[in-house]
């Protein structure tokens, strides 16, 4: 098959390797052309990621649906509640992508056509809600405009802003947070540490072969590089999740939630706050807020999150709203028979199904293995909804992929989603999206592992 000719070929042929990055260097220097589909060469050959919609978005090609928006609307008012019922300041950033701050540098053909999503929020929450939404492109534009050629507020050769783009974020998040904390005062710059950075920062030039060829030389803030001064704990090597302590037991609690864009941010905020708790996670957790008694909560993730993700409304405890709707509608769509050989669904990638005494047994040995239901049509203006019954070892989130007529493909902003807990639970899945088309195509959990799947069911909900 082609995989095995593929393996043959990188093991066979010793120069592959050069060959391929010449290759790209050539393409670069005569064409000035991306050897990848997943990055384009703007001007001065800045690079920008073409993955994941960035690119689509800032085109206007991916404008959020009115149903989009209001889920976004339902999402941040019910975890800004979480919040307000635990006594804590709620704080939803966006980091703007480095498409919105230098579209000069895009290669030609992606003039803006249609809104932008984060223009869509802003306008929709500012008319429908009282919700905040920290918008960080006013801030990076003025860094831009400080601009000089060693030193851009976004990196030249990778997405991420540079150490002076996250500085300027990381004092307009203090500074919304002050009125209720007004101690929150930023360390100022000069008091910071600026040198050239040991290495080349954030860069995709090693991934396009043209390292050596894209150079870049960031400057970085010194106390950055540096461990926590206080740590008291991770989940993990990769930090996916650290507790830290500042120096003032007075000053508030912090909980952390953010992307790639809000790494470096983590230790600029940890001494103004007593303790901390940050997390490297998409989505919300609400057992955090609980556990943790923040007096802070923020949340900081890169513009792209809302093409993305589907957001996902927090229920508060004993809220059995969708059980009940579920319990109400009659007419059921789809029901998954666990003990069936074989059963009613389909493995997608490596996923492994055997059935079992107390279920479907299912495996996933990748996070990109899912189940695909039978195809049935979902009714424009319906609702509907999936249940779960379902065994796992770790608590985790199911994902239900679908696709659209506008996009008919199966990706990460085309996704509901419900979390499970750790044991066996029964999971409710809100599907509410406009044009939605299928066959579902359900994700258990966000990794490998070993699932039980009791019952499994949709409904169509009346009304």
């Amino acid at each position: 098959g082609a995989a095995g000719v593929e393996s043959w070929y990188s093991d066979a042929l010793g120069l592959r390797d050069v060959l391929l990055r010449a290759q790209a260097r050539s393409r670069f220097a005569l064409f000035g052309v991306s050897p990848s589909s997943r990055a384009v060469l703007g001007e001065d050959g800045w690079i920008f990621l073409a993955a994941r919609g960035i690119l689509d978005a800032e085109r206007g090609a991916l404008p959020l649906t009115t149903e989009r928006l209001a889920l976004w609307q339902r999402t941040l008012e019910s975890r800004r509640d979480v919040c307000e019922r635990a006594g804590a300041e709620f704080l939803f950033v966006l980091a703007p992508e480095k498409s919105s701050i230098y579209p000069e540098k895009l290669p030609r053909g992606y003039a803006r056509r249609g809104p932008r999503p984060l223009d869509q929020l802003v306008a929709w929450l500012a008319a429908h809600s009282s919700v905040r939404v920290l918008d960080l492109r006013d801030v990076e534009l003025a860094e831009k405009a400080r601009d000089t050629a060693d030193d851009p507020a976004y990196f030249p050769y990778g997405p991420h802003w540079t150490d002076r783009g996250l500085y300027a974020a990381y004092v307009r998040v203090l500074d919304a947070l002050r009125g209720r904390f007004p101690a929150l005062e930023p360390v100022p710059a000069s008091a910071l540490h600026w040198e050239f950075a040991p290495n080349e920062g954030d860069s995709w030039a090693a991934r396009l072969r043209l390292d050596g060829v894209l150079r870049q030389r960031p400057i970085a803030i010194r106390e950055i590089e540096g461990g926590y001064d206080c740590e008291l704990g991770r989940s993990d090597r990769q930090q996916t999740i650290v507790w830290a302590r500042g120096p003032d037991p007075r000053a508030p609690r912090l909980v952390f939630f953010h992307d790639s864009f809000g790494d470096r941010m983590r230790k600029l905020l940890v001494p103004h706050f007593s303790d901390s708790y940050l997390c490297w996670r998409d989505g919300f957790d609400p057992a955090a807020i609980v556990r943790e008694r923040p007096d802070v909560v923020v949340q900081l993730y890169a513009e792209r999150l809302l093409w993305n993700e589907l957001p996902v409304p927090v229920r508060a405890p004993g809220d059995r709203e969708l059980e009940r709707a579920f319990d109400a509608a009659c007419e059921s769509v789809f029901v998954l028979d666990p003990r069936a050989e074989p059963p009613r669904v389909t493995a997608v990638g490596k996923t492994k199904l055997a059935p079992g005494a107390d279920g479907l047994v299912v495996e996933q040995l990748a996070g990109t293995d899912m189940l695909e239901l039978p195809d049935f049509p979902f009714a424009p203006g319906r609702r509907y909804v999936l249940r779960v019954d379902v065994e796992s070892a770790a608590a985790s989130w199911i994902d239900v992929g679908y696709r659209t007529a506008r996009d008919p493909r199966y990706r990460r902003g085309q996704t509901f989603s419900g979390a499970t807990t750790a044991g066996r639970a029964v999971v409710f899945i809100e599907m509410n999206e406009g044009g939605v088309l299928g066959p579902l195509r359900v994700r258990l959990g966000r990794g490998p592992g070993r699932f039980v799947v009791r019952a499994l069911e949709v409904r169509a909900l009346d009304g």
